[in-house]
């Protein structure tokens, strides 16, 4: 394969670029210095900015199908990491990728290149290089709300129909009400009036581009809620799901469209097809007043109404 540059592509959204960058990040350690990195999207340019590769637009590259994963022209090969490109082999009609089948897919471009792989999916789970972005106003944060115990509710909109949940306003006020000395740290504006909630809109000084910052701070709560929008996917990184002291909670429709949905994890996962925000509220309440560790991998529980 005579290749000079190699381009990586992603034609989606915040999530999808950054679920799959350990893949990336290997792939262009194991390359000489005279093979060329870039990485199209068209997302904030630092969603994945921690990667050792120049950030380019869509619009700049030579314009690849969608649902092609991989392609070369001339001398600069094309790889889609858009795991959307493998339905109809690796995944069905409308459904969404976790970690575990991740690395099915990957395994081909792996390949194709001629690479052996480093290890399970579990190696390869999404980490960021902090010392790559501003943390000031983060660390802040911290400080102003130590030592309070941190709960993260990334309430924001989800974009690829994993979930019917809404903006989880009520849970979040039940659940301030009911633990006042706990923060809450949202990562979307709603009409929630309560000393112990903070919004990450008024957190930053920036409105957008703060998805490695707040995944910073997902370090430092216990329990993370939310439903597959970018924050709380970017609070899956290897510090938090390697972390037999953390829970995750994860409100979708179907258990294996959760990120953790399929595999075994030292991080507590759990999910809930609910709608119901009584029945939400009691999911939290129960993980917030009786957390239950185990210092051994375990798969994600379904939790039923």
């Amino acid at each position: 394969m005579n290749i000079t540059n190699i381009t990586f592509f992603n034609r989606w959204r915040n999530g999808d670029c950054f679920i799959n960058k350990e893949y990336v990040r290997d792939i262009i350690s194991r390359y000489p210095n005279g093979i060329t990195f870039k990485y199209a999207h068209d997302n904030h340019p630092n969603i994945v900015s921690d990667l050792n590769c120049e950030h380019v637009s869509l619009s700049s590259i030579h314009p690849i199908g969608t649902f092609t994963p991989l392609a070369q022209v001339e001398n600069t090969l094309y790889i889609n990491t858009w795991v959307g490109c493998w339905i109809g082999k690796h995944l069905k009609e409308k459904d969404h990728a976790n970690f575990y089948c991740l690395h099915d897919m990957w395994k081909e471009f792996y390949q194709a290149l001629n690479l052996e792989m480093k290890g399970d999916y579990s190696y390869y789970h999404p980490s960021i290089d902090f010392r790559k972005f501003d943390l000031t106003e983060a660390n802040n944060y911290l400080s102003r709300v130590d030592p309070k115990e941190i709960i993260l509710v990334c309430n924001g909109v989800q974009q690829s129909e994993q979930s019917s949940m809404g903006d989880m306003r009520n849970i979040i006020i039940g659940l301030a009400t009911k633990f006042p000395k706990k923060e809450f740290l949202i990562t979307h504006k709603v009409d929630v009036d309560s000393p112990n909630v903070t919004c990450t809109d008024y957190l930053f000084s920036a409105p957008t581009g703060n998805l490695n910052q707040i995944a910073f701070l997902s370090i430092f709560a216990k329990l993370i809620i939310g439903k597959n929008s970018g924050p709380f996917t970017y609070a899956h990184i290897k510090e938090n799901m390697n972390n037999y002291q953390k829970t995750f909670m994860c409100f979708s429709h179907k258990m294996r469209d959760c990120l953790m949905g399929e595999g075994e994890y030292l991080a507590n996962s759990f999910f809930s097809d609910t709608v119901d925000d009584t029945k939400a509220i009691e999911i939290c309440e129960n993980l917030i007043q009786y957390p239950s560790y185990a210092n051994y991998k375990k798969p994600t529980v379904e939790l039923f109404e």
